[in-house]
């Protein structure tokens, strides 16, 4: 009996009338201060579920802003591997234009070299024999 007296209790049953003071009513005790009234809890729920659908929202455009920007980077990576193949290939192809022109500039001057040196090292012709021993002095 004593417990369902006290638990039935101004005190534990959380009754607002305990909170206003006895002398002014417009004065309010804070140290009685027993909740809040139900218009007040309600906007403070709906407030907080409008936080909460906010905050989702926030957290959904976050994601579709994030999987834009990763789609273009995709895009922008995909495309740097293309410029840079590109690039690649042209280079390869200037590699091959440089080494024949290389390889026909020596064959150029290895025959010029051959040539030259034949030219050097050829017996000499009847020509050059037969303007010795021609004087008479």
């Amino acid at each position: 009996m004593d417990i369902s007296t006290a638990m039935n209790s101004p005190f534990l049953a959380e009754d607002p009338a305990t909170t206003v003071s006895a002398s002014n009513p417009n004065r309010p005790i804070p140290y009685h201060f027993k909740g809040l009234p139900t218009e007040y809890r309600q906007y403070v729920l709906d407030t907080q579920m409008q936080q909460a659908q906010a905050t989702h929202q926030q957290k959904l455009e976050q994601k579709k802003d994030d999987a834009a920007w990763d789609d273009f980077m995709l895009k922008q990576n995909t495309e740097a591997l293309k410029i840079e193949t590109a690039i690649e290939r042209e280079r390869g192809n200037q590699r091959r234009e440089l080494k024949n022109f290389l390889r026909v500039q020596a064959e150029e001057t290895s025959a010029k070299r051959e040539h030259d040196f034949s030219m050097l090292t050829s017996a000499p012709a009847n020509s050059f024999f037969s303007q010795f021993g021609t004087s008479s002095r």
